[in-house]
């Protein structure tokens, strides 16, 4: 469990041979499928207001930093909640990753 706290999605999943430019696409999609988890369960937590307020900064263009900032401003637990989606994301795809090996061996 550790390991999957610590260290990096590419490392965990033995993809450090990877060309740079497939490990940046790959966590480009990870990180929207992470980001795609938070925003729902944050939704869930938001007054209509908020989630107004939200949905004109993402529309403007508002950098990752600055949405990160007004969510942990609004949401209490907005960092918990994002660090449980992330490490269930990373338990998930090594699951999968040594599925398919295993199942490649057979």
């Amino acid at each position: 469990m550790n390991d999957v706290i610590t260290k990096n999605i590419i490392e965990l999943l033995g993809l450090e041979n990877l060309p740079e430019e497939k490990k940046k696409a790959l966590l480009d999609q990870m990180s929207s499928v992470v980001q795609s988890r938070i925003a729902r369960r944050v939704d869930a937590l938001l007054s209509e207001e908020q989630k107004e307020h939200f949905n004109k900064m993402v529309a403007d263009g508002a950098d990752e930093n600055a949405i990160n900032a007004y969510l942990s401003k609004q949401v209490p637990k907005f960092d918990e909640i994002a660090t449980e989606e992330i490490l269930k994301f990373k338990e998930e795809m090594v699951k999968e990753s040594e599925s398919i090996k295993s199942s490649l061996q057979e």
